[in-house]
């Protein structure tokens, strides 16, 4: 792991970060007892890139590992976080994101430091940072905005609708952002904004006006 720390590779022989890393990922979801630990030490090693890390976590969820286990790990891992969320890196961020689905699916009350993680992204990150085009005559902004910080953040977060003692926190922080966020994040929020309904149809309404206030026909695409 200290030793394939990059991707800039010019050999095909020479393996890379990434194909190190899933080749990490495949052998923890095969055997996750031998590998578990191994995980926490290159969590905790800051000369072994989070590239490792992340995916032993993707091999515990995979191989269906103990659920108090996994969370403690991710718990630990957003808690190495930069505090200055823009700092961090884009495919980290992107990484934990997607991971968290896996607590919103198989929790029934979602851990409160979760929910904190998504809507810390969806309020600070700067999806302007990312976001390098705003194009009226874009198709399917939806697809850009999933695949960015703040979208997939937005879209992990409407997912917390499951959880009612949440209402507040979700849509404080939807409302928050109504007036300042990309049409790429905009977009990845209504998707499947349909499902705050549950939490509450008149203010679900309400943030989707809002949301649409400068009528951007692509958004409804």
């Amino acid at each position: 792991m200290r030793k394939y720390r990059h991707n800039d590779c010019i050999s095909f022989e020479t393996p890379t970060l990434y194909g190190s890393a899933h080749q990490f990922e495949e052998a923890v979801t095969a055997n996750p007892d031998k590998y578990r630990d191994t995980v926490l030490v290159a969590l905790n090693d800051p000369e072994i890139p989070s590239a490792y890390p992340y995916a032993g976590l993707k091999g515990l969820i995979a191989a269906k590992y103990d659920f108090n286990f996994i969370q403690d790990l991710f718990l630990q891992m957003i808690s190495q976080l930069n505090h200055v969320i823009n700092e961090n890196s884009p495919s980290d961020l992107i990484s934990l994101i997607r991971q968290s689905d896996y607590f919103i699916e198989n929790s029934k009350s979602l851990n409160k430091e979760i929910l904190d993680f998504l809507i810390r992204i969806v309020r600070e990150y700067d999806d302007r940072y990312e976001d390098k085009e705003e194009d009226e005559q874009e198709r399917a902004p939806y697809q850009s905005g999933i695949n960015e910080v703040r979208g997939a953040a937005c879209e992990a977060l409407v997912e917390c609708y499951r959880f009612p003692e949440y209402a507040e926190d979700i849509f404080s922080a939807f409302e928050d952002i109504a007036d300042n966020a990309t049409i790429h994040t905009r977009s990845a929020l209504i998707f499947k904004m349909a499902l705050l309904n549950n939490l509450g149809p008149v203010r679900s309404l309400d943030l989707f006006l809002k949301l649409m206030s400068d009528y951007r026909p692509n958004m409804m695409a």
